[in-house]
């Protein structure tokens, strides 16, 4: 009888073992599938934030794009404004001149300060003209001369514009302006290498066209001023030096 109890409660004993392993088992199932479920979610999580998060980059590259558009827009505008305001500005100065010109007109100063305002606006005719008035009332205007070569080069006319820039580097020396006497004189010499540096036939033929182009083109009424043997390892083949003053 003995026996029998213990054989029962050997029995009883495998049948809660096996009992409690089945329950341990599920245990450990529901957590491994409670664990999957909540790396899933935590997954779902990470990415709906990381997808807020590049949108938000993207909206805000967007918007960075957009204020730079503007802060560009606006650099522009303001770029044109100071344009405008220097033409309205230039406009006034040559209309200040003009009544400096009206109330003394022998003012070769005043011609030539209007000149430099025409040629800011762009107008070399009008520059070459006052230039040119300058230098009817003082023959020996050194930046007149000066200012009047530089747009005879910018039109093509290098042979005038040489004879201009070294009147006016003579004048420069003669006033004691050693600075300006050397920029004319160097800006005289490239000139006068250009003009007579080695060119096909063809090529001088149209650099000589312009020159009297550009010289019918500037014909107002001017005084013939002579000066002979400027420098003389400048000269041309001519004795004397005939220019437009």
């Amino acid at each position: 009888m003995q026996e029998s109890s213990t054989m029962e409660m050997t029995q009883l004993m495998n049948s809660n073992h096996s009992t409690l392993v089945e329950q341990l088992q599920q245990l450990k199932q529901q957590g491994e599938n409670s664990l999957k479920q909540q790396d899933q979610k935590f997954k779902t999580l990470v990415n709906e934030l990381s997808d807020r998060v590049q949108n938000n980059k993207e909206s805000f590259t967007l918007l960075n794009g957009k204020e730079n558009e503007l802060d560009q827009f606006y650099h522009q505008l303001e770029s044109q404004l100071n344009k405008v305001e220097g033409v309205v500005e230039t406009l006034q100065n040559i209309e200040n001149f003009s009544q400096m010109i009206r109330t003394n007109p022998e003012s070769a100063e005043a011609y030539y300060q209007r000149g430099l305002n025409h040629q800011k606006l762009g107008d070399k005719t009008g520059a070459m003209e006052d230039y040119t008035e300058a230098l009817h009332l003082d023959s020996t205007y050194a930046r007149a001369y000066h200012t009047r070569g530089v747009i005879l080069a910018e039109i093509g006319n290098r042979k005038q514009a040489v004879e201009d820039l070294r009147l006016a580097a003579k004048y420069y020396f003669e006033q004691g302006d050693i600075e300006s006497y050397e920029q004319a004189r160097n800006l005289s010499k490239e000139f006068y290498e250009v003009r007579h540096s080695p060119v096909n036939t063809e090529t001088a033929e149209v650099i000589d066209s312009q020159d009297e182009m550009s010289q019918e083109m500037n014909s107002a009424p001017m005084d013939l001023v002579t000066v002979g043997g400027l420098f003389d390892d400048e000269t041309d083949s001519e004795e004397n030096i005939s220019i437009l003053g």
